[in-house]
Parts: structure tokens; sequence; C-alpha cells
């Protein structure tokens, strides 16, 4: 008797961690704090292509300069796995750090380029609005890290417009750097 009300209160207890593993995947009591990531393929088709096109017109530019060197370390941030992966990616709780270190780092090279070289009014004001646009992603990346409570959902979504910023960060580093 006592062994099956035993047995049923480990029963009781698994499943209630399943259930919470499965619904709030960076919560304390989730086991493998992850998350399949998924975008929409066609949202990604468009967004390989205009790195492809982009990466075709830094490549053709024969200027040596310090915006053509560090644009390559820039880019690094747009091409993150998550970002560019047309099947769904598992993002672990630990890998925000890595996402978040590769914005702040892209940030700071746009801030150096925005003080060691110089621009028209017109690029560095699209460079300005791309360092701002850094910093909201890298809030918005802290505000995850920091929701161990929210759904699956709720953390997808997030996930989704962290993905959607970086993609419109993109296009505000590229309309700097061909303006420039």
């Amino acid at each position: 008797m006592k062994k099956d009300l035993f047995v049923k209160f480990l029963g009781v207890i698994l499943i209630f961690i399943i259930l919470v593993t499965w619904f709030y995947p960076y919560s304390f009591f989730s086991f493998n704090k992850s998350i399949t990531y998924d975008e929409d393929n066609l949202v990604i088709k468009d967004y390989l292509k205009e790195i492809d096109d982009f990466k075709k017109y830094y490549n053709s530019q024969t200027k040596e300069d310090l915006t053509n060197n560090r644009t390559q370390f820039i880019l690094q941030m747009y091409e993150q796995d998550w970002l560019i992966s047309k099947k769904p990616i598992k993002i672990k709780y630990q890998d925000l750090d890595k996402i978040l270190l590769e914005v702040k780092e892209s940030r700071q090279i746009m801030m150096d380029l925005a003080f060691q070289e110089t621009y028209s009014k017109d690029s560095k004001e699209f460079l300005k609005y791309a360092i701002e646009s850094c910093i909201t992603i890298e809030n918005s990346i802290e505000e995850l890290k920091h929701s161990k409570y929210h759904s699956r959902k709720t953390i997808n979504r997030q996930f989704r417009n962290i993905h959607r910023s970086i993609i419109g960060n993109f296009d505000l580093f590229v309309t700097f750097y061909t303006r420039r």
C-alpha cells in the first residue's frame, strides 16, 4: 500500500517536471533548458539573399580602410546559425550569452567606426541608428535571459522579435555601408 502510494507520488512529480519543462523551457525545474526555434523559411530565404547581395558588394570594394576591415567582424553577428538556419534549431539557455556577445562586439565595432572614421552626415545617421538598434537588441536578449518563467510560446515570440530586429539592424548597416 505504501509502495503504491510512493510510486504514484513519484509519477505525479515526474509528470509535473515533464509538463513544466515543456511549457516553461527555461524554468528552474527544466532539465534541458533549450527551445527549438523555427523561423519562416521565406523570411530566411530573403535574409540570406540580402546577406549574399551585400557580401558581393562588400567583396567588390577595393578601398582598404577601417570600415572595410571591420565589416567582416560585424557580419558575424548577422550570420549566426540560428539566424540563417532553414531547419529548426535548438537554442540552449547558455547560447543566449553567445548571441549577446556577438551583438555587443558588433555594437562596439560600430562605435569604434563612428569615432575613428569620417562619414557623410547621412551615412553617420544610419550608423547611429544601427548602434541604437544593437542596444535595443541587447536589452531584448537580456530580458529573454531573465524570462525563466515565460512560456514556450512567449519565448518563441521573443526570439522571433530579436530575429526580426537583427534583420532590421542588418538593413541599417547595409544602408550605412553603401552610403558612406
